[in-house]
């Protein structure tokens, strides 16, 4: 995609490493920190009984200015098009809203099933992970597009929120294949190679 066209609103943590050449002159900008994963207290954390009281607080004293935070920048670079990826509370939170703010349409990304990685990854379950499912629901109905992980997800994604989904399916493409070298024998090793993150 031409660079050019781009411009990024960026949670702190991510993308805080050298950025490719290509994207130098890019126009991106730090959002302000939101404690996603709750405060440490007296050594302690946030715990589940006390995490729809912390959301709700996380949604009156943070999401608000994320959405202007987003907003103003939105106003300043002019964009056609919202590309929000879903891929944890705060954006799945934001994401409709935020698409409300700037009216621009809105495309989104989800390859990991919220109510599966919010459960699994956030600890986020009962009334706050249904408020969560609330938003996603909002968010994905709110999309021009949905980005999805297959074409089983495409199917069920469709159905359930009547927004067009495209499966976006990262891997080598078939010319960069290589053919398997033969069987190892049971002692040799076997090296597995990958690129990104172990979760990637």
């Amino acid at each position: 995609y031409p660079a050019d066209r781009l411009a990024f609103a960026i949670l702190p943590g991510i993308g805080s490493g050298a950025w490719p050449d290509a994207l130098a002159a890019t126009p991106r900008m730090t959002l302000d920190l939101v404690p996603e994963r709750g405060f440490n207290r007296w050594g302690r954390r946030v715990q589940r009984s006390s995490r729809g009281v912390f959301d709700l607080y996380v949604a009156h004293r943070y999401l608000p200015r994320l959405v202007e935070q987003i907003a103003t920048f939105a106003q300043r670079v002019q964009p056609e098009l919202l590309w929000i990826l879903l891929a944890g509370p705060t954006m799945i939170s934001i994401a409709a809203s935020v698409a409300r703010r700037v009216r621009r349409p809105m495309v989104t990304t989800v390859w990991d099933a919220p109510d599966y990685f919010l459960p699994h990854y956030w600890d986020i379950r009962g009334k706050s992970l249904d408020r969560l499912m609330a938003y996603f629901r909002a968010a994905v109905r709110s999309s021009v597009r949905c980005a999805v992980a297959s074409p089983e997800m495409q199917t069920a994604y469709e159905s359930r929120y009547g927004t067009r989904c495209v499966p976006m399916i990262h891997g080598m493409p078939e010319s960069q294949w290589l053919p398997p070298t033969g069987l190892r024998g049971p002692n040799e090793p076997f090296v597995i190679g990958y690129a990104g993150s172990l979760y990637a």
